[in-house]
Parts: C-alpha cells; structure tokens; sequence
C-alpha cells in the first residue's frame, strides 16, 4: 500500500524537504549558484592564503522509502579565479565538494542525518619555487533540521558537527620547503532552505549556507621545522535548484 513520504534532506549546508505518495521517491536535481571561499590564517594579522567569490554548478540525487533517506550531491566552480595577495596578479581558482547523507524522519518537523563529505580547492600563483597550492579536506559529519510548512511549500533550517582531516600541498621545486601538511579540525555548519513546490512532480529549491573549519595542531615536512600557523576555511553558499520526482 501507497503511504506519504515527509523527508528532510540535508547534505551538509544543503536542505530540502520532500512530500511524494509513493513506495520509493527518486528525485534528481540540477543547481546553479554563488559562493564565497576563504583560506585564512586564524591570526587576522597575518591574513589569507586566497579569498575568492565564483559561479557554482551542481547537481545530486535523493532516494527516499519510508522515513528514510539517502542523498548524493556534487559541485563545482566556474571559471573561478582569485588574487594572489603577494603579487595583485589573477590566477586561476577551481574547488569541487562531495557529499554523501544518510538520515531518518523523526516527525513531521524533525529529522537527524550523518554522511561523508570531501572538498578540494586548487590555486595558482607566480613564485620561483612553486606553481599551485592545493587544500583537501573530508570528514564525517552529523546534525539535525527543523522545517515548517507554509502552505505547500516548506522553510528549513539544519546544523551539523564535522571531524574533518585537512591537507595542504604545494609542488615547491625545493623539496626542503614543500608544504605536504595535515591537520584536523571539529567544524561547524550551518543552513537554510526554502522549497517551492510547483507539482507533485516538480519544484524550486532556494539554499543558503555557511561552513566554518579551522584546522590546527598541523604536521608534515614543513611544519615539523618551520611550523604552520593554524588556519581557518569559510565557505559561504547560495544557491537555486530545480528538481523532479519519480
């Protein structure tokens, strides 16, 4: 027998609230956005390492039965570029995110969720030594949403906790001073969403996020001599989507 599915789905940042009749919804989804991306040091006065804003493009699927939920979701920039302080020159900025979410309904407002997320951000900048930086991080992470409805459509709210293990890396030609660095953090998240429901079938979804991680405590070829200040990654998101139901 057919029975309503009510499912909050967050991908870390990302919330969106389905209601669908059917045994098993499959929604795929498309979005376009904005987002601003900072790599800083956590002491202010020794500023950032790059600090950029850029075009998203997404995209992800949701597969849902029950009062369960699991959601894919990818992203990517577009012709991102950033200034390299040292220089005012441009260079090129590209950053990628994964996410993979698992999580149950608790009622009709309420919803809990845990997954896996991965993000990557690559620089260029000019130096006699080294061409590109690169900071990878992933982590596991797990929180929680509210929603209410209006009308037929749905606003929600979602926070999450993130163990997440960051990596820096340049290709300094001078092996001595090549960053090949690993630190970790306990990070933050925080998100909001507005879902437009055009049909059973389709709809809009509205987002907004911010992601803060401040990595400390870093090991690796340099700090282990030199040291690496602690450093801090912001991101902050919005984006439009249009999805379906099957």
């Amino acid at each position: 027998m057919k029975k309503a599915l009510s499912i909050l789905l967050i991908t870390l940042g990302t919330l969106q609230s389905i209601d669908a009749s059917a045994q098993m919804l499959i929604r795929p989804r498309a979005s376009i956005g904005v987002a601003a991306y900072e790599l800083a040091f956590v002491d202010p006065a020794s500023g950032s390492i790059t600090d950029t804003s850029y075009l998203t493009l997404g995209g992800g699927i949701t597969l849902a039965k029950g009062n369960t939920f699991f959601d894919l979701s990818v992203s990517t920039s577009l012709a991102a570029e950033h200034n390299y302080t040292q220089s005012g020159q441009t260079e090129t900025f590209q950053r990628t995110d994964f996410a993979a979410t698992l999580g149950y309904v608790l009622d009709s407002n309420m919803s809990v969720f845990g997954g896996f997320k991965s993000g990557r951000s690559y620089f260029e900048y000019p130096s006699s030594d080294a061409s590109y930086m690169s900071f990878d991080s992933a982590g596991l992470f797990g929180g929680g949403s509210l929603s209410f409805r209006l009308g037929s459509d749905v606003l929600s709210f979602n926070a999450a906790l993130a163990l997440m293990n960051g990596s820096l890396t340049d290709n300094d030609i001078n092996f001595s001073n090549r960053l090949n660095e690993e630190a970790n953090t306990v990070g933050v998240s925080l998100g909001a969403s507005y879902v437009i429901n055009l049909s059973n079938q389709s709809g809009f979804i509205l987002k907004g996020a911010l992601q803060n991680y401040s990595f400390t405590n870093w090991t690796g070829n340099y700090s282990n001599t030199n040291g690496l200040s602690d450093l801090k990654e912001t991101i902050v998101s919005g984006n439009l989507a249009y999805f379906v139901n099957f």
